[in-house]
């Protein structure tokens, strides 16, 4: 009955200059016209041992119950893309490239999303932490189209290769997709100012003019040259 609202923005990473809080708190007298009191939360492990780790069930509940009472209206999440990544690929094109040493071996593939059924104890703990944190990632954007909420998923491009993993392959995330309000937009990140291309796709909930200004402020036509694979 308040007119208060948090906002969250799920692994966040360190607080810093530039943030997604600093430019939202920066632009809080836009955002915020009809003089509501909106409060943007970066939630991440690194920043709150208890509140930040959406690993702990109690958390979880505690964000999600949130936005069912109303009192969270948004979020954006960019849940942790290492065992999707393309660049565990990339030695098979060692032989065209031998200065790169060999890299992390792929996890997942088209017809094993979740991971494979063998892997080593280390790389099994790597893809069942990934997917606790995307599956709650999910659950936070499907509890806000159900109440009419807003937010944006963020995570790498759908790859060309037809076997090999990503997240807009899941059956879930295609599911989200047919909610009303939702668009998936795709972006390089190099044309905003990234060092390489980083091709990105977003799931955009209730944001109809967030593609026009992502185009409106991108600042470069041409995308960068480098490459962040080997690195």
């Amino acid at each position: 009955r308040t007119k208060e609202r948090i906002f969250l923005h799920v692994f966040s990473g360190r607080r810093r200059e530039g943030d997604l809080q600093f430019f939202m708190e920066k632009l809080y007298d836009q955002i915020c016209t009809d003089s509501t009191t909106l409060c943007v939360v970066s939630v991440d492990l690194i920043i709150d041992q208890q509140w930040g780790n959406v690993r702990q069930e109690s958390t979880q509940s505690f964000w999600l119950e949130g936005v069912r009472a109303g009192w969270v209206c948004g979020a954006l999440c960019g849940p942790p893309c290492e065992t999707w990544s393309q660049a565990r690929y990339a030695d098979a094109a060692a032989d065209h490239r031998p200065q790169l040493r060999p890299g992390p071996r792929p996890l997942r593939d088209v017809f094993e999303l979740w991971g494979f059924s063998s892997l080593s104890l280390r790389e099994a703990l790597q893809v069942a932490t990934g997917n606790e944190l995307f599956l709650f990632s999910m659950e936070l954007l499907f509890s806000l189209a159900c109440v009419q909420g807003f937010g944006v998923l963020e995570h790498p491009q759908e790859p060309e290769d037809e076997t090999r993993p990503s997240i807009w392959r899941l059956a879930m995330t295609r599911l989200l997709l047919r909610f009303p309000g939702v668009e998936l937009i795709d972006l390089a990140q190099g044309l905003l100012g990234a060092w390489s291309p980083k091709p990105t796709r977003l799931l955009a909930l209730n944001l109809p003019t967030l593609r026009a200004q992502l185009r409106e402020h991108q600042i470069s036509k041409e995308l960068p040259k480098r490459s962040a694979i080997g690195k």
